[in-house]
């Protein structure tokens, strides 16, 4: 019987790993043919090219050879084994020393950190040395410089600010910036990413877009990578391949707009399905020691959001993932509300289900009720969350449209979570008392609603945009403010004031825009490799939503509606 379970789950690892091999390597055709028509496609090598240039003798020179020396001397005729020149004067030649200059080659892979093997077949004239991702930092500095290696790594680490005084989600974002580093030398995808991301923010920076070309090559090569990596059982470290997946999808995020709506929410929801094929494989007991225990709890926001896109219960929502990796440990709030949040996806089905059927149905009511307990027992667990932490969420004194000032960022990063949630389930819970209207709603007038929620979330976008939150600002509020733009999008009555506070960031070519983009992406249809994603952004139909007002009642162009 052991061994059955074995190789049953031996067979159901092999299955997760192909499907995410599969699509990576799809992901980075689909990136090699739409972002790179123009650049050769391989890693940014600098290679130590052989010059041939005279050096001058250390010995004494006598003041006839000072003379001669003084003179114009002409070119060096690069004659062997001792110039021309050298001769004539009867002195003895220095011979030739090799002059650095940079090109950039396709790869050639390191086996060795400190001694890069020899490239076979060359020219007796040639000095090649491949300097990699994985040899970056034996280089001397001023070529690491004029390589944009350490200026890329420092963009890429930049983008994740240290944040005093943090708790809960960003909290686990700080520790996941500090390991980055340490991860990256386990896996080779890993640095290479981390060299496209940092690529690509220089060139946003200075608005080069030269730099910006090689940055989405480097990501293309990495993709390349991540897909022999997941084929190679010697190299599938699990924290650095889920830290590679995750880096990915902030990649995605912030830089993956490229005309397409539809690509860039794609590749993100493929790298969230391939973030949990990888944690699935292993199953909750490898998931107890700290960094791992880091990436998975990282990984499941990731797979509430994508099961509430795809309308699909979210599997790290059993209660095996709920316990096994807090063996001996405390779940903070930040875990605990995920907790809550991982159990809209599954309602979500469920009201899906209920609109596929005739009230006549025999399993209408059955399934209405079934759906109703579910939405009252998460608002409980809410309520009592809320209760127990309301010291780290922040608590408006006004309901005007105006900015909110949090204390710091992780309230704020809490807050915003917590919204997001609250707007989810009462929105679901409208959605599911309408069903009921022949029935005594009296007990449910007093209740919360979602719309109140949405609106803090709106309050909140200026603040968390702040450039010096850095990604985790914009990572912070793209989930958040989907969730609140599609509930204001529901209502019967337009906000235009507190529309006004999103639309004064939208256009910012930092992350508002990269945001902005993200979402309509995500509203729109997404073909996945296991299957299509109809047009449904967040949380209803389209049939559903409703358009946005200004204050002069003309209709809006919102930040998820088609252009």
């Amino acid at each position: 019987m052991t061994i059955a379970l074995r190789n049953a789950s031996l067979k159901w690892e092999f299955i997760v790993v192909l499907s995410y091999v599969a699509a990576v390597n799809k992901l980075s055709a689909n990136d090699t043919e739409m972002r790179m028509q123009e650049l050769e496609i391989g890693r940014m090598t600098v290679l130590y090219t052989s010059r041939h240039s005279r050096r001058t003798a250390s010995r004494a020179m006598s003041p006839k050879e000072l003379a001669v020396s003084a003179d114009p001397a002409p070119k060096c005729d690069a004659q062997q084994p001792a110039c021309s020149q050298c001769l004539e004067r009867n002195i003895e030649c220095g011979g030739y020393d090799p002059d650095r200059v940079f090109i950039t080659s396709k790869y050639v892979h390191s086996t060795s950190r400190a001694n890069p093997p020899p490239v076979p077949h060359r020219d007796s004239m040639m000095d090649l040395l491949a300097v990699t991702a994985s040899t970056y930092y034996v280089m001397p500095l001023s070529l690491a410089q004029t390589a944009f290696s350490m200026r890329g790594v420092e963009a890429a680490f930049g983008l994740f600010p240290v944040h005093k005084d943090t708790g809960g989600a960003l909290k686990l974002v700080n520790r996941f910036s500090s390991m980055l580093a340490a991860l990256s030398v386990q896996e080779e995808a890993l640095r290479q990413t981390i060299f496209a991301v940092g690529m690509v923010t220089l060139g946003k920076g200075s608005k080069d877009q030269t730099v910006q070309h090689k940055g989405r090559a480097l990501y293309g090569r990495a993709l390349q990578e991540l897909g022999l990596a997941l084929q190679n059982p010697k190299r599938r470290t699990i924290e650095a391949l889920l830290a590679t997946t995750r880096l990915m999808g902030i990649y995605e995020i912030l830089y993956g707009a490229d005309g397409e709506d539809s690509t860039q929410a794609r590749n993100w929801m493929s790298h969230a399905q391939g973030e949990l094929a990888l944690i699935v494989s292993r199953g909750p007991e490898a998931f107890t020691t700290d960094t791992a225990h880091l990436m998975f709890t990282l990984a499941r926001y990731n797979n509430a959001i994508s099961g509430v896109r795809s309308r699909r219960p979210a599997v790290f929502n059993e209660e095996q993932w709920k316990t096994i990796p807090w063996r001996g440990r405390f779940k903070s709030s930040s875990d605990t509300i995920i907790d809550i949040l991982l159990e809209v996806p599954g309602i979500l089905s469920e009201l899906d289900y209920i609109d596929s059927l005739s009230p006549d149905d025999e399993c209408f009511d059955d399934s209405r009720l079934r759906t109703m307990k579910k939405c009252w027992t998460a608002h409980c667990q809410l309520d009592t969350w809320f209760k127990n932490n309301s010291r780290e969420v922040h608590i408006a004194e006004t309901e005007a449209p105006v900015p909110i000032e949090f204390a710091n960022f992780g309230v704020a990063s809490l807050s915003v979570r917590y919204w997001a949630i609250a707007t989810l389930l009462y929105q679901s819970l409208d959605r599911a008392l309408r069903y009921s209207l022949h029935d005594d709603l009296a007990p449910y007038v007093n209740r919360l609603h979602g719309r109140s929620f949405a609106r803090l979330i709106l309050r909140s976008v200026s603040w968390l945009f702040r450039r010096d939150n850095g990604v985790a600002g914009a990572s912070t509020m793209s989930f958040p403010l989907g969730v609140a733009l599609m509930c204001l999008r529901q209502s019967d009555v337009p906000e235009p004031d507190y529309m006004k506070l999103v639309f004064s960031v939208w256009n910012d070519p930092e992350w508002p825009s990269s945001v902005r983009d993200f979402l309509r992406s995500m509203g729109n249809p997404i073909s996945l490799p296991t299957r299509q994603l109809p047009e449904n952004p967040i949380t209803w139909s389209t049939r559903e939503l409703k358009p946005i007002f200004d204050i002069h009642g003309d209709t809006i162009t919102g930040p998820i509606q088609k252009q």
